[in-house]
């Protein structure tokens, strides 16, 4: 977590403190719950060509459709390895959770390879993601949901990177709020991959007046009560980082990092999503998620 009183030549503190935040309420706690459209849905299932037949046949909501759909038109290559295995698990009996973890896993190769076109891609995009995950917070939080309450993450205390990454997948089965929320994400970062190699963006690198902007920033989340209980968990023991997340309420605090990111100048977005990125590259983004799965 960010230190307000650290130096505000730090860069990377600064930066993580504020990405850190996003990337909770975005990659873990964003669930959406969204109508499905089924006029939608035929419209994206008419624009796979006839690709994905089987697959679209046996997931049939919008958010699926609407991202093979997506991934046959900006990639055409994946979207034929996709068809390749669940055509294959489907002759081995896969189940519709099963045929919805290869939808998942689909992006993954695209992301990987195009990592360095996404840091050139509009913050339009960013803006876009920020859009979906607070949306889903907020209904979580209306519909009291667990995801929202600290007790539900205290199982994780002391575990690996591994298990609680086990814990989100559990939760993704096929028609699951957190599986509609999955796609739309990876539909977003696809479209901007695409966008990005058409209309490359140049940002350039985190300024003194976005350093001074993100140490306001970063006083202010610190002030915040949900934020205080979560920095109180770091370097106590075992017991007191149990009693601090039970008091949690994980979407009131994603939702005031998001708030936050979407509250600065759309320059300084653009360079905060720039400069994420050139760390994934680094491999600095995986150092601190790591940081974080140390409590």
């Amino acid at each position: 977590m960010y230190d307000a009183r650290g130096k505000s030549s730090d860069q990377s503190g600064l930066f993580f403190g504020i990405l850190i935040i996003a990337v909770v309420g975005l990659a873990f706690f964003g669930v959406l719950m969204m109508p499905q459209k089924s006029d939608a849905a035929n419209i994206a299932a008419a624009e796979t060509n006839q690709s994905n037949v089987e697959l679209l046949a046996a997931l049939d909501d919008h958010s699926t459709q609407k991202y093979v759909a997506t991934l046959n038109r900006l990639s055409p290559r994946s979207a034929q390895r996709l068809e390749k295995d669940v055509s294959r698990a489907i002759k081995n009996g896969a189940n519709k959770d099963e045929l919805a973890d290869l939808v998942m896993q689909s992006v993954t190769t695209e992301l990987i390879s195009n990592s360095q076109h996404l840091a050139r891609a509009d913050v339009k995009h960013l803006d876009a993601l920020l859009n979906l995950s607070e949306s889903g917070l907020r209904t979580m939080s209306r519909s009291n949901s667990k995801w929202c309450k600290g007790a539900h993450y205290e199982r994780l205390i002391g575990s690996s990177p591994q298990a609680m990454q086990y814990m989100v997948q559990e939760n993704f089965g096929y028609g699951s709020p957190a599986y509609d929320w999955g796609i739309q994400f990876n539909t977003v970062m696809l479209e901007a991959i695409a966008d990005s190699k058409a209309n490359p963006q140049t940002y350039g690198k985190i300024t003194s007046a976005d350093e001074r902007r993100l140490q306001r920033l970063a006083m202010t989340l610190v002030s915040n009560p949900e934020i205080m209980k979560l920095a109180a968990i770091q370097g106590g023991n075992k017991a007191a980082a149990q009693q601090a997340i039970r008091g949690l309420n994980f979407c009131s605090l994603a939702v005031t990092g998001i708030d936050a990111v979407q509250g600065l100048p759309k320059d300084t977005r653009g360079r905060l999503w720039a400069e994420g990125f050139r760390q994934m590259d680094n491999g600095e983004l995986e150092k601190a998620m790591s940081q974080m799965n140390a409590f």
